[in-house]
């Protein structure tokens, strides 16, 4: 079975990454299993991850990198439609939840594991408990 985990930044520290990696290493000793972090700012993770297990970025900030000041790079998303600006807050930046339903729509996987670190009332998915 293939499994992809969709993280946000797996280059940085920290105990969701350490979870991902764990449960990947866990996983690959049956399964194909990747990593797919949607952004990517270092040469190299901060924690080792084994080499049977495939690591991607969707987008390569590092310096020098092609992503970095590529043409439309500063221009909203077609993909994630700008969210209304919630009353406490100026940014039109869509939610958390929001993108990651947008990310997931096209997919045709079965389970898909959603950290959030906060309430999104507003969000499809509605409010974090």
């Amino acid at each position: 079975m293939k499994i992809s985990f969709l993280i946000n930044n797996i280059y940085g520290i920290g105990g969701t990454n350490r979870a991902v990696i764990n449960l990947a290493e866990a996983l690959a000793v049956r399964h194909d299993v990747e990593i797919v972090s949607v952004f990517r700012r270092a040469t190299t993770t901060k924690f080792e991850i084994a080499p049977r297990i495939t690591v991607r970025a969707l987008v390569d900030l590092r310096p020098g990198s092609a992503d970095r000041g590529a043409a439309g790079s500063d221009e909203p998303s077609e993909v994630v439609p700008a969210a209304p600006a919630p009353a406490s807050t100026s940014s039109s930046r869509p939610t958390p939840a929001t993108a990651h339903c947008a990310l997931l729509a096209g997919t045709d996987g079965r389970l898909h594991v959603r950290r959030q670190l906060s309430p999104d009332a507003g969000s499809p998915l509605g409010p974090w408990r």
